[in-house]
């Protein structure tokens, strides 16, 4: 009898022990790691958080979850689990939860990382992946914020220019000197904002519908069942005057061809600690174009002639992103802004003095 009942007890523990692929759990890992914080801002920003069939990731702006079923429960510190899974060699591993810890079995090696028993995942109101809350989102959805991303603001003294502005088909970003709209494939219902900084990650995944739904949260999933919500600024109000910022009337020009391998060159010099802080000066005088860029090794500056008879300008603009506008077109119009337009995309620039 003895016998038959330490066998039923072996047999309950087995069945405790899941048997998952390692490279897919770090590829689910990864997905989901754009939640994780540099800087511990809260306890739950430097751990993955497991559930039996997904895990997540939250810092207070932004959570990520992605579909897993580990049959795992608990939250384990993140950098030093994504390091261990990334060194080891099974194609298969066995993990279970034995006396607190997370238990990983290969062939040679065992290894047993301590859950963390006091972090809860932050409730996160968003509908399950099946529900019919969810709202599909325009097909070039993904693309049009990457665009659009630039010209918010870093100023938080006017959060709403932090954000882009999604309103029907027209996405909307200025921080005040320089403004992008772009129209999309189709609609979306009501208006949203979506801080610039979550925008930037949210490009990383190819989302395809949102919720709304949740006062000062947004929802957005993928086809590969990843959800990525952020927080946004549900009672603040982007600016109208937004609109007159494309109303540009003046003489256009053409650009030079290959216009794209001159702002290469030029910006070959041009550092900054961020990314969004590199530009390149274009300036237009007679008939000379001008297109300079500087760093703290050197400068660069390189002319090419058009056809022009106005007022001498002069204007600051993100070289990375001046590259995508002339992929699109081949002109500007100049008034009292520069103003970029391809198709459906306009950028608008305040010229500098």
């Amino acid at each position: 009898m003895a016998r038959k009942k330490a066998v039923k007890e072996e047999t309950e523990i087995k069945a405790d022990i899941n048997k998952i692929n390692r490279q897919e759990l770090i590829d689910s890992l990864t997905k989901v790691k754009p939640g994780l914080a540099q800087k511990e801002i809260i306890e739950q920003s430097s751990h993955f958080i497991f559930e039996e069939d997904r895990i997540w990731t939250y810092n207070d702006q932004i959570a990520i979850s992605q579909e897993f079923k580990s049959g795992l429960a608990g939250a384990v510190k993140a950098d030093e689990f994504y390091k261990l899974l990334n060194k080891l060699n099974d194609e298969e591993l066995e993990v279970s939860i034995q006396d607190g810890q997370f238990s990983i079995q290969g062939k040679t090696i065992t290894a047993n990382i301590k859950i963390d028993p006091d972090i809860k995942l932050q409730p996160i109101q968003a509908p399950g992946i099946n529900s019919k809350d969810w709202q599909e989102l325009p097909e070039d959805f993904t693309k049009s914020i990457a665009l659009c991303i630039f010209s918010a603001s870093r100023n938080m003294i006017r959060p709403e220019l932090t954000c882009l502005y999604v309103t029907k088909n027209t996405i909307l970003s200025t921080d005040s000197f320089r403004a992008t709209k772009k129209t999309m494939l189709s609609e979306v219902k009501g208006d949203f904002l979506i801080p610039a900084t979550s925008a930037k990650e949210l490009t990383k995944y190819n989302v395809y519908k949102i919720y709304t739904e949740d006062k000062g949260w947004l929802h957005f999933t993928n086809k590969e069942h990843t959800m990525f919500s952020c927080r946004t600024f549900a009672d603040v109000k982007y600016p109208e005057k937004i609109w007159d910022f494309f109303d540009v009337k003046g003489e256009e020009i053409k650009l030079p061809e290959n216009f794209e391998s001159v702002i290469d060159r030029v910006s070959t010099l041009v550092t900054a600690d961020f990314d969004l802080d590199r530009f390149v000066d274009l300036s237009i005088k007679g008939n000379n174009l001008i297109c300079s860029g500087k760093g703290p090794h050197g400068s660069v500056s390189e002319k090419i002639g058009v056809d022009y008879s106005g007022e001498a300008i002069s204007v600051k603009v993100h070289p990375q992103f001046l590259a995508e506008i002339v992929k699109q077109l081949n002109s500007v119009t100049i008034g009292e802004r520069l103003l970029f337009q391809g198709e459906n995309f306009e950028h608008a620039v305040c010229l500098s003095s």
